[in-house]
């Protein structure tokens, strides 16, 4: 069994003998169009990690479905010539399809002998060595100056050579999921470069020279080990994505701000306690600082009038710049999980703001200013010490609404004119009546209501007009009775109607078609009604009940039993009818 790394020296050396390619033309059959695209798999008997890349990443890195499960050692290599497909035999035609040969059978040498004019090194432009298991990249690397993709995804590697820095045509390089601690700064001098993928490997530094990359335009260093970054960063004018979560920055050199074609500005789990000026980004559209722990957000920022995403999630941010009202562009606020127990009027300019999450604050009043949000459809605001959310009623164009764990007591009347909601989450109140909602038919749209944890004693037998519910949670409540109205919510999938005080159940149950699942653990049923076995449910909850009327045998045999013995008894009252 022979190293991979040995391998693929073996498979440079070989090509770089290989006579040089004479371009004809398009039109001959046996002509080798300046393209050539090389795959190398190295099968192994190793475990192999199925990881997918992160979303929002370089593409170029090949999937799970990729790897080779052959227990032998060998080499697969496809040349492509030209742009066609490969043929379904594996062998190729001249007409561009890829001829492929499996080492197990043939060697290199003669592949190369039968192969009329050869590969040139100059020729091979894309190099896929991904998920290979190799721990480090010979210096022959370096001989493949025609390279403009190289791809090492998802290896051991500890070593890059510096002899990469020969590759000047490479414009894509992808070394992310590897062992690698250092870079060598040699990749400075990968003039072409636009895109560099390191995320997922154990980098504490990389080189000042990654400065002279200045036609780089992406740039991850996600997942390392990154304390600071270098102030020559500030040279890259022409970077749009700069992804540095997950490290441990404290700091960001000012330099950052010099970055004016920057759109994406990825910057959470670290341990940043403030921000740079950002007032020069004017392209910016999204700025991720979640995860930190920053108490105030920088001056500037009603200069990025692009930004459409902001995104702060727990940090320790006490109060807001009045200019953040003058992100015109803002879709998307995310500020749960801080110490915000107000937010400034001015935030009722963002007319297009359609998500706000301000969820585990210490908000003891609604801010005035959501409200005005006239185009907000997914508003966050639970877990903070609201009583009173009357403000909710102007936001017509909600599609989701979570005010759970909060201090409510009163519904306002007008909420049941939110004809769009589709989630409404109410629970873990001290809510006691749902009155102001009747009669529920403006809730046209409402597919997830979510109740639970309140102090209702009993739920209106309007609730019956839901048509477009799917999911209805009435868990620890106070309840003794279902109106038997509830078997007109014929679309409802997930009932749950645990620790309530429960002592009958309605025959309507029945009628629900859609039920898959139904809890009503821990309350005071003595008795079933028949008819649930008519339903087609994949979960039936019903521990913690007395269940006096049904013999005990079948109780004892869990709810399998149970089901059972509600068809035998209801055949039996269909033939008793009869």
């Amino acid at each position: 069994t022979h190293h991979p790394s040995l391998l693929l020296l073996l498979l440079l050396l070989l090509l770089s003998s290989a006579p040089s390619t004479t371009t004809t033309s398009p039109s001959s059959s046996s002509s080798l169009l300046p393209f050539v695209s090389l795959s190398l798999s190295f099968a192994s008997p190793l475990p192999r990690r199925s990881r997918q890349p992160s979303s929002g990443l370089p593409s170029f890195a090949p999937s799970p479905s990729s790897t080779t499960t052959s227990t032998t050692s060998s080499l697969r290599c496809c040349v492509r010539h030209g742009m066609g497909q490969p043929s379904s035999k594996g062998k190729g035609d001249g007409k561009g399809e890829s001829p492929v040969v499996d080492l197990n059978h043939k060697s290199l040498e003669k592949f190369i002998q039968e192969t009329k004019k050869g590969v040139g090194l100059k020729h091979i432009e894309r190099l896929d060595l991904s998920r290979q298991e190799l721990a480090e990249l010979p210096p022959e690397i370096g001989k493949l100056l025609g390279l403009k993709v190289l791809t090492c995804y998802d290896n051991g590697l500890k070593l890059i050579p510096s002899e990469i820095g020969k590759l000047e045509n490479l414009t894509a390089l992808g070394l992310n999921e590897n062992a690698l601690a250092t870079v060598p700064k040699e990749l400075g001098q990968l003039k072409n470069l636009t895109m560099l993928d390191l995320r997922y490997n154990r980098l504490t530094t990389v080189p000042d020279d990654l400065g002279n990359l200045v036609k780089l335009k992406q740039l991850y260093l996600r997942f390392n080990r990154l304390e600071d970054i270098p102030t020559t960063l500030g040279n890259l004018l022409e970077l749009e994505t700069l992804s540095l979560r997950n490290n441990r920055l404290v700091a960001l050199p000012s330099e950052i701000s010099k970055l004016t074609s920057l759109t994406n500005l990825d910057l959470q789990h670290n341990h940043l306690s403030a921000l740079i000026d950002l007032g020069s980004l004017a392209n910016l559209k999204s700025l991720d600082a979640q995860y930190n722990s920053l108490t105030l957000l920088p001056s500037g920022l009603d200069s990025l009038s692009k930004l459409a995403e902001l995104h702060l999630k727990y940090n320790q941010v006490k109060s807001l710049p009045d200019e953040l009202g003058d992100l015109s562009a803002l879709v998307e606020l995310d500020l749960e999980g801080n110490r915000l127990s107000t937010l400034p009027d001015s935030l009722s300019k963002l007319v297009n703001l359609q998500k706000l999450y301000a969820n585990r604050n210490h908000f003891d009043d609604l801010p005035e200013c959501i409200s005005k949000l006239s185009n907000l459809e997914v508003l966050m605001l639970d877990r903070n010490h609201l009583i009173n959310i009357d403000g909710l009623a102007a936001l017509t164009t909600l599609r989701m609404l979570n005010v759970s764990t909060n201090e409510i007591v009163d519904l306002p009347s007008a909420l049941k004119s939110l004809s769009l909601l589709r989630d409404l989450d109410l629970s873990s109140n001290n809510i006691t009546s749902l009155e102001p909602l009747v009669p529920f038919t403006e809730l046209k749209a409402l597919q997830v209501f979510n109740l639970s944890g309140n102090e209702l004693p009993s739920i209106p037998s309007e609730l019956g007009n839901i048509q477009s519910l799917t999911k209805l949670f009435l868990h620890e409540n106070h309840l003794t009775q279902i109106p038997p109205e509830i078997g007109n919510l014929a679309n409802v999938v997930d009932l749950n109607l645990d620790e309530n005080k429960l002592r009958t159940l309605p025959a309507d149950l029945g009628r629900m078609k859609s039920l898959e699942i139904l809890n009503f653990n821990q309350n005071n049923l003595e008795d079933l009604p028949s008819e649930i076995y008519l339903l087609p449910l994949k979960m039936f909850g019903i521990d913690d009940n007395p269940l006096e009327k049904i013999p005990i045998n079948i109780t004892e045999g869990g709810s399998q039993e149970v089901f059972d013995y509600l068809g035998r008894r209801l055949r039996e009252m269909q033939e008793t009818s009869d």
